[in-house]
C-alpha cells in the first residue's frame, strides 16, 4: 500500500506524523503536485485524487481493494461574507494509514496536526491507538466545531427580534439574509449525517477494536446540532410572518 514512510520528502504543505506503525499525513491546499507525490507513493486510484482537487463535489464514501475514501463538508463561516459555506475535508483510510486533505482554513484540523507534533504525550492520546480511533478523534472535533456555527445563528436571531421592539427599525432583511445561512448550515449537516451514518461498518477492516460506540456518539451530536438548527428555521420564520403582518 506504501512505500518506505521514512524516506518520503514531501511539498511543503504535507505534514508527516508517524507513530509506532501508525502514519499520518495531512495535506493542505490540495495541488497538482501534493496529488503526485501521494500517486507516487501510494497505490490510490486516480479518480480518488482528482476529487481532492475537484471544486465541486457532494460527501461520499468509495470502497476499493485495500482502501475507503471519504468526502466529508463541514460548516465554515465563509470570511468575507456573513454566510455559512461547505469545506471539504477528503480522507483516505488503510491499514494503519490515515490521509486527511483540506483547506488550510480549516483550523481545527491545522491545529490538530500542529499539536500532535510538538506534543508527544499527545501522540499518545491521538494516534496511539489505531488509525480508525484517530479518525474518531479528528471527526468528534470537527463536529463538534459545528455547535458555535449554529450557535450564533440562534444568538442572531434574538437580535432581530429584539429589533422588532423598535417600529423604526425594519428587521426582514436581515431575517431574510438569516434564513438563507440557517438553510446552508441545514443542507450540510443533512449530508454529512448521511455519510458519517455510513462510515462505521466501512472501518472494520482497518481497525481491531469497536468503535461503534464512539461513532454513534458523534452521530448523537449531529442529531442534536440538525434539530437546534431546525427549531432555528422555525423561529426566523415565526419571525418573519410577525415583521410582514
Amino acid at each position: 500500500m506504501q512505500k518506505n514512510i521514512e524516506t518520503m520528502t514531501a511539498p511543503t504543505g504535507i505534514e508527516i506524523l508517524k507513530w509506532n506503525s501508525l502514519t499520518w499525513l495531512d495535506i493542505k491546499d490540495p495541488d497538482t503536485s501534493k496529488m503526485q507525490f501521494l500517486s507516487q507513493n501510494f497505490s490510490f486510484h486516480p479518480l480518488s485524487l482528482d476529487d481532492c482537487l475537484s471544486k465541486i463535489h457532494s460527501p461520499k464514501i468509495d470502497d476499493y481493494e485495500n482502501y475507503t475514501f471519504v468526502i466529508l463538508h463541514f460548516p465554515v463561516q465563509d470570511e468575507f461574507q456573513a454566510i455559512t459555506i461547505p469545506s471539504r475535508v477528503a480522507v483516505f483510510i488503510a491499514k494503519n494509514l490515515l490521509v486527511t486533505v483540506h483547506s488550510s482554513k480549516l483550523d481545527l484540523l491545522n491545529d490538530i496536526s500542529k499539536q500532535c507534533r510538538l506534543d508527544d504525550k499527545l501522540c499518545s492520546d491521538y494516534p496511539g491507538k489505531d488509525v480508525c480511533y484517530l479518525l474518531y478523534r479528528i471527526l468528534d472535533k470537527l463536529v463538534d466545531s459545528c455547535v458555535p456555527i449554529i450557535d450564533k445563528s440562534l444568538s442572531d436571531l434574538d437580535k432581530i427580534e429584539i429589533k422588532l421592539n423598535n417600529p423604526k427599525i425594519d428587521a426582514l432583511q436581515d431575517v431574510t439574509g438569516l434564513r438563507r445561512n440557517i438553510a446552508a448550515q441545514r443542507r450540510i449537516i443533512k449530508m454529512l449525517k448521511e455519510v458519517m451514518f455510513g462510515l462505521p461498518p466501512k472501518l472494520t477492516s482497518y481497525s481491531n477494536a469497536n468503535l461503534k460506540a464512539y461513532f454513534d456518539d458523534i452521530n448523537d451530536h449531529l442529531d442534536i446540532s440538525g434539530t437546534t438548527s431546525k427549531n432555528a428555521m422555525k423561529q426566523s420564520k415565526f419571525i418573519k410572518i410577525i415583521i410582514r403582518s
